[in-house]
């Protein structure tokens, strides 16, 4: 086993918390600055942003994760586990998130949130098929939540560069903005040091007005072939919210494998006092 192989695996995330608006989600680095990933969902974002992009690239990936946003005092500690090796036919993804809230917080919150994805490659190289189960248990001041719901997306790669991804996520309602019904899709062009991401998705849910969209875009770039920097940008029609986000990785490369450092932020600028702040280590087997 490599020296990257032994390394403890961290990331500080977060999306923003319910009062803003935003699903609370476990994460990964790279989601949480860029945002839009449909299109370009791979290893253990595909568990999160689109369950098809789980078979997208052969990579055993593992993130451990403590997630942190503030004004709302919530952390999130948790794992993702990517891995397309052991079965590429069926690429396997799982989530463990536990929502905690500082002691004394306005808005308590404590709780469970696990997924389990799997993905197929219907057509090796252009077309994935993925489907992903979700288990929420939180318990809150006011009402909780619980209950399963589904995620089901496909991305399809046009050519090698640009990439189409639909997806679904919680079709199964559970009537809670910690889990809303949205659909929709987006595009993302790929480069050797270069990737462009946009989303557009609807939410069903969390409006009283009925559908409102979620548009989203993101680029990422590579930096001496060892330092990528990512920016991304979310619009949020449902609450009327904007939010900017940017971060770093710092590759480290060794036998076979690979390990990131990564740092990432979010900020709402429609309310200043809501942000995330991350910082990360992940890494490949």
């Amino acid at each position: 086993i490599n020296t990257v192989a032994l390394l403890a695996t961290f990331a500080f995330l977060a999306k923003a918390n319910i009062a803003s608006g935003q699903e609370q989600v476990v994460d990964n680095p790279r989601g949480v600055a860029m945002g839009a990933l449909s299109a370009d969902a791979i290893g253990t974002s595909g568990i999160i942003h689109n369950p098809a992009g789980l078979s997208r690239a052969y990579v055993y990936q593992i993130d451990l994760l403590f997630l942190r946003n503030e004004p709302g005092n919530l952390n999130i500690t948790g794992v993702n586990i990517a891995d397309s090796k052991s079965q590429p036919a069926v690429a396997t993804g799982l989530s463990y998130g536990y929502h905690s809230t500082d002691k004394g917080a306005d808005f308590e919150q404590k709780g469970h949130d696990v997924r389990l994805s799997f993905a197929h490659p219907a057509i090796p190289d252009r077309l994935h098929l993925g489907v992903g189960l979700r288990y929420l248990e939180i318990e809150r001041s006011t009402v909780g939540l619980q209950g399963f719901t589904v995620d089901a997306g496909l991305i399809f790669s046009a050519t090698k560069g640009f990439h189409i991804g639909l997806v679904g996520k919680n079709l199964v309602d559970l009537d809670d903005p910690l889990a809303p019904r949205q659909a929709g899709g987006g595009v993302a062009f790929t480069g050797d040091a270069v990737t462009l991401t946009t989303d557009v998705l609807i939410d069903f849910t969390r409006h009283p007005d009925g559908p409102k969209p979620i548009f989203e875009a993101g680029l990422e770039g590579l930096m001496g072939d060892t330092i990528p920097i990512r920016v991304g940008y979310i619009n949020d029609r449902v609450m009327t919210h904007q939010y900017v986000g940017g971060g770093l990785g710092f590759i480290v490369r060794e036998g076979g494998g690979n390990g990131q450092l990564m740092l990432a932020y979010r900020h709402n600028i429609t309310e200043a006092k809501n942000y995330t702040f991350g910082i990360g280590l992940t890494m490949f087997l």
